[in-house]
């Protein structure tokens, strides 16, 4: 995803929030949780409330983030 690349980690996760919403492929499923998980880890603690604040309640980005 090019927000990711480019370091914008709201909108890289906004981008993933929005596929992981829709009905996909098992395959790309395990791929989306993958570099979700791949973004959040290099997240630095400071970000992370601005971050959980400009995704929905129910955004299954959240969980990694928590």
């Amino acid at each position: 995803m090019a927000a990711e690349a480019r370091g914008d980690l709201p909108t890289a996760l906004a981008g993933y929030h929005s596929l992981m919403v829709r009905p996909q492929a098992r395959h790309v499923r395990v791929y989306l949780h993958g570099r979700v998980e791949a973004l959040v880890a290099r997240i630095p603690p400071s970000q992370l409330p601005g971050l959980l604040r400009g995704l929905p309640g129910g955004s299954p980005v959240r969980s990694w983030l928590l």
